[in-house]
Formats: structure tokens, sequence, C-alpha cells
């Protein structure tokens, strides 16, 4: 999550206090959420990302899949 703030008075204080509530939300949910603070203008974003533990014996399986279909070429790509 992005929680931008403005040069006014305040406004780092309201990202701060944003960015707070957004992480209770998502502990509550039983998620782990991964926040930063910065400069900039609008409203606080959100990106969903879905990690598999290590744990699990997954790490690695997507980049690992991404790969082995740059071996051959799919649709709308040009071979190497």
């Amino acid at each position: 999550m992005a929680a931008p703030y403005g040069p006014a008075s305040g406004d780092l204080a309201r990202a701060m206090s944003e960015a707070g509530r957004l992480a209770r939300e998502a502990g509550a949910a039983g998620r782990e959420a991964r926040i930063v603070v910065e400069p900039g203008e609008g409203p606080a974003r959100v990106v969903l990302a879905f990690d598999v533990a290590a744990s699990q014996g997954a790490a690695g399986a997507m980049a690992r899949t991404l790969l082995e279909r740059r071996k051959t070429p799919g649709e709308g790509e040009r071979p190497r």
C-alpha cells in the first residue's frame, strides 16, 4: 500500500493514520501489509499480491514457470 502526503501541515500525520488503519484492517483479515508513506498526490493506493511461503515448497514456482515459457515463442512473442 502507498499512502501519499502533501506539503500542507498535518498531511503526513493523516497519511500515517490512514496507513495504520488499513494495516489494522489487513491484520484483522489475517493478512500482512507492506506500507509505504511517501510524498505525493491523491488517495492511498493498494496493490494486492499473493505470496506463497517458502516453507510450502512453492518459492520461485511462478518465476520458473515464466522462464520456461520464454524458451519457446508464444502468441505475440518473437523468437530470440
